[in-house]
């Protein structure tokens, strides 16, 4: 019988032993086979809801499909499918494309009824340097899973960019489509000011060049439990003209959805009036957040982190948290 904080492993084989410092158990398989688990001491094992889940132990193997990687002998154990003969002709297909579409510097393309999944690093990607713009994308009725992140857009604006001419990555929209299982995020906006300073260069860096994106009726859950830092939120973005509206966002590790803040403009002294701010005007509209901060604390099921900046313009009506 062994307590870890407030998971409590009850193994019913004498021969089974557990590691007090690590949690882990030899001998028996939690749940499955020669014992059972309780969460929050509430008698109901593992569930979908459950803020505890094991993984990758050999013990869990018993079903098919199911594997468990040895890192530290480097070796894969598999149990194959039904009616899969595993012979000189069986076949182990592994990931190994870190992105599935790469929208850098894109114009004009609608994606409808796709499934894509096992990406390393994330699905669909544009990362927009200088000149460089996404700009009318539809993602519609996709079903994006089991991958590190699902969309992911970056706008650079550097320092030796000219003011003329500058455009943006715009119009972009992910509707009625499901992103699930990811380690990380399910959608990430973000804009960098590469070396950029306001103060010193004006204008030029206090451009807006991600704007007008749309995010409505999408699920996005399972999400952010094995994530590329230290956060696991369910999704974070800069909002710039912006809406997001009727999406459902569940279990996920951290925040279940992030709101950034932009720059303030050159000259402008904390606290900041609204027109000193360089992006806003986001609709966040009758979505539902719910089973969020699972593994973390100090968190929410929408967050808006502001450091020491602040939002402008954001309107929040008719959403559900719980």
């Amino acid at each position: 019988d062994q307590t870890t904080g407030t998971v409590t492993i009850d193994t019913d084989s004498a021969s089974s032993s557990c590691d007090g410092s690590t949690g882990l158990c030899t001998g028996c398989q939690p749940k499955y086979a020669c014992g059972d688990a309780n969460i929050d001491t509430n008698g109901k094992g593992f569930s979908p809801m459950s803020k505890y889940y094991v993984d990758n132990h050999p013990y869990l193997l018993d079903a098919a499909g199911e594997y468990y990687v040895d890192k530290t002998n480097l070796r894969l154990f598999v149990i194959p499918l039904s009616g899969v003969n595993v012979d000189a002709s069986f076949v182990v297909e592994l990931s190994k494309r870190r992105t599935a579409i790469d929208l850098t510097n894109t114009l004009n393309v609608t994606f409808d009824s796709l499934s894509f999944e096992m990406c390393d690093d994330t699905i669909a990607y544009a990362n927009n340097w200088i000149n460089a713009n996404t700009r009318f994308i539809t993602m519609r009725n996709l079903n994006m899973q089991l991958s590190g992140r699902g969309l992911t857009v970056i706008k650079t604006i550097a320092q030796l960019d000219t003011a003329g001419g500058l455009e943006n990555t715009e119009h972009v929209g992910l509707i009625q489509s499901t992103v699930r299982h990811m380690d990380d995020v399910s959608i990430q906006v973000n804009q960098g000011w590469w070396s950029c300073s306001i103060d010193a260069l004006g204008d030029l860096c206090s451009h807006a060049q991600i704007r007008r994106f749309y995010f409505g009726h999408n699920q996005l859950y399972e999400l952010g439990f094995r994530p590329f830092g230290d956060d696991g939120t369910g999704g974070a973005v800069v909002g710039n003209e912006m809406v997001f509206e009727n999406n459902l966002v569940r279990n996920v590790a951290h925040n279940g959805f992030q709101f950034i803040p932009g720059p303030a403009k050159r000259g402008a002294v904390y606290p900041y009036a609204s027109s000193d701010l360089v992006i806003g005007a986001v609709l966040i509209k009758d979505n539902i957040f719910e089973w969020a901060c699972l593994l973390e604390s100090d968190c929410g099921g929408l967050k808006h982190w502001a450091g020491d900046l602040g939002f402008r313009d954001h309107l929040l009506i008719g959403n559900v948290y719980r």
